[in-house]
């Protein structure tokens, strides 16, 4: 179990990077004729279909399959580390990406696959050694060691323990702290690995904007970090705050605060992303449209599934096929097989 909530902890913390960490020249994976390839924001092809399987951009470098390896190419289009990977490599952060033998998403083998680390020449910068792994941020990555029952610790770069694995699941470290669970509660520690919020809550996630989502007696706050509470704890769900807003839940329904917690859009919607953009998608009644940061619906909830709004584009996906529409709503590349 504690291995799939590793799992679950680092898809989550891949779906909330989102397209956010990728290059200025926006380039989105697509697929054509059962290859993948890249479009720009107009819906032009700029790199052809030609791989496997292909991921987004980050740090100038995107993954992408052909013949069942995996390697790294630039937006050109080029590998620049050969596809040589029968494995699983991550994204780059910091320089450095997450890399296991073995790809838990198609053929997962919890008691066997050990992560690492690959550097952009494509060589091993952390040996394959930990039972998990989570993304390298502000210079430290959280690593579990052992089997199941490990603990977490981080490292750095050069793959030393700094901070002794002594908690359960973590956070990526976010504006100097990070968040961690020990003994069922959670709180935050600094880089040296010393706890300046004390471990006193249910849950705890990132610190942004100065402020850290936290759950106690069932309900969400939030803190600053010297642990004062600074928005009560009076919300179902709370997420981190984005460009000065945060989704939140009351009744189960979806809205957003400000940094007061003013609630400034109404929480009337089945579900919100984070406002990372201009806008963000919104879900009612089965579907999904568009909102401005005012709460202005830009786009009527007209489609089955819509996420990743990013540099004027958000993902369009129905069932297993991807497409996208610009944040007028305009399909600028159909969801295709």
């Amino acid at each position: 179990m504690k291995k799939l909530v590793g799992v679950v902890f680092l898809l989550a913390f891949l779906v909330s990077a989102g397209l956010r960490a990728e290059e200025p020249a926006a380039l989105f994976p697509v697929k054509k004729d059962g290859k993948w390839g890249y479009l720009d924001k107009t819906g032009k092809i700029v790199i052809k279909p030609q791989f496997d399987r292909a991921e987004p951009f980050f740090e100038g470098l995107a993954v992408a399959w052909m013949n069942d390896l995996a390697g790294f190419i630039n937006p050109a289009g080029k590998f620049v580390i050969p596809a040589k990977f029968r494995g699983r490599p991550f994204y780059f952060s910091e320089g450095l990406a997450l890399y296991s033998e073995t790809d838990r998403s198609e053929t997962p083998d919890w008691g066997k696959e050990k992560y690492g680390y690959l550097d952009k020449t494509g060589k091993l910068a952390v040996k394959l050694q930990y039972y998990d792994a989570r993304a390298f941020s502000e210079g430290l990555a959280a690593v579990q060691v052992g089997s199941e029952d490990g603990k977490y610790g981080y490292i750095d770069k050069t793959g030393k323990m700094v901070i002794k694995p002594e908690f359960d699941p973590t956070y990526e470290f976010g504006e100097g702290l990070a968040a961690v669970e020990s003994n069922g509660k959670w709180g935050f520690i600094d880089k040296t690995g010393k706890f300046v919020i004390s471990p006193l809550y249910e849950y705890a996630g990132r610190f942004r904007e100065g402020l850290g989502n936290v759950t106690k007696g069932g309900l969400c706050g939030y803190i600053d970090k010297t642990g004062k509470e600074v928005i009560p704890f009076q919300f179902g769900e709370g997420y981190p705050f984005y460009q000065g807003l945060a989704s939140v839940t009351v009744k189960e329904k979806y809205g957003f605060i400000d940094k007061t917690g003013k609630v400034v859009i109404e929480p009337k919607y089945d579900y919100v992303g984070f406002m990372e953009s201009e806008v963000t998608y919104f879900e009612l009644n089965g579907n999904r449209g568009l909102m401005d940061r005012a709460g202005k619906i830009v786009v009527e909830p007209k489609f089955s599934f819509i996420d990743n709004c990013s540099r004027g584009v958000c993902r369009l996906t129905e069932g297993l096929m991807e497409g996208y529409i610009d944040y007028q709503g305009k399909v600028i590349w159909a969801p295709s097989e």
